[in-house]
């Protein structure tokens, strides 16, 4: 674990996949909600302070949590605080967006993802220029079992917002919020949708 002061209210934790492993974290279940997360988040959030000389009396600690390939990055960032002290870890929402170049191959995708369907938030189907665009809003630990199963109807996959936004302002959504469950009801007559 390292730890580095940006400046007078940043500090930077690296955690690399040893530490993740030393305090049996993972990554797509860290929060401070969590019990076993939460405990090992507050001494990690210590720790700095002590190595700092940070006092945290009197300061909002707002903890961004930032996955990479060899680890985790932890940046705190302290303001002044009125009343109480507050702790917030940022859980991120993968989108990923999967372009498709005839209904076939969409109708095919989406019957191969149905099985997956209930591990994620959300989904929508667009038609764009003349193909088609699956997105999948997933928690993070999905992303790569999506990933795969779309990639053999696919052409391209697109991470991110932004593509989504193109399409919402000029493609044509041809269903929304939960396109998978929806469409994939239709496809398997042996599938009903979640209350």
């Amino acid at each position: 674990m390292k730890i580095q002061q940006l400046d007078h209210n940043r500090i930077l934790i690296s955690l690399c996949d040893e530490d993740m492993e030393l305090f049996c974290l993972d990554f797509d279940a860290l929060s401070l909600s969590d019990e076993h997360s939460g405990s090992i988040l507050r001494d990690i959030l210590s720790q700095a302070a002590a190595a700092t000389n940070t006092d945290l009396s009197n300061k909002h600690v707002l903890i961004e949590a930032i996955k990479h390939d060899k680890g985790c990055l932890l940046l705190l960032t302290l303001t002044v605080k009125k009343h109480r002290r507050i702790y917030r870890v940022k859980q991120s929402t993968d989108v990923l967006t999967f372009v498709l170049k005839d209904a076939e191959r969409l109708l095919g995708c989406i019957q191969a993802l149905l099985p997956l369907s209930s591990r994620i938030t959300s989904s929508s189907v667009y038609l764009s220029d003349d193909h088609y665009y699956l997105t999948v809003y997933s928690q993070g630990a999905v992303k790569s079992c999506f990933t795969n199963t779309a990639m053999e109807y696919s052409t391209r996959r697109i991470e991110g917002n932004v593509i989504v936004s193109y399409l919402m302002e000029h493609g044509r959504t041809l269903s929304s919020d939960h396109a998978l469950q929806e469409i994939g009801c239709s496809l398997n007559s042996s599938y009903t949708l979640p209350q």
